[in-house]
């Protein structure tokens, strides 16, 4: 991975005989990222114990942060999942605009371009907004 602090992606075969992946951060204080998870935990289950937001299936996305030490920790893999910067850079590319040059033109029509699938298209449109929503109000 191209980064300053070399992570590492590794996986571990568990006692059940089942394989979990891991980013492993050197020379990065994780204990922050555990807490923020640990609290997006608790704004989880609250969402699921209030009926309204139950009914809407409103959560936040959490995955797993083990801090070793001060120095480094184990990031859960959440797997397929695309990093933002990539697939918009993908995107461009594939319609000619310059990255300096984006907000020129709607990106509406482009949408379609990027999910596959129907049940892509459904998550796209209703489950993203959603996410990116209960994100925006806890912070």
């Amino acid at each position: 991975m191209s980064s300053l602090q070399k992570p590492r992606k590794i996986t571990i075969v568990g006692s059940d005989g089942l394989n979990y992946t891991f980013l492993c951060k050197p020379k990065d204080d994780l204990r922050k990222d555990a807490k923020v998870m640990e609290f997006n935990g608790f704004v989880n289950m609250f969402l699921r114990k209030d009926p309204e937001t139950s009914k809407r299936c409103l959560y936040i996305r959490t995955y797993a942060v083990v801090p070793l030490n001060e120095e480094c920790g184990l990031i859960e893999w959440v797997h397929n999942t695309i990093p933002f910067r990539h697939n918009m850079q993908r995107l461009y590319m594939a319609i000619n605009i310059l990255l300096h040059s984006r907000f020129q033109k709607s990106s509406g029509s482009l949408t379609w371009m990027t999910w596959m699938t129907m049940f892509d298209i459904h998550q796209a449109n209703y489950g993203t907004p959603k996410t990116t929503a209960v994100m925006t109000m806890v912070g």
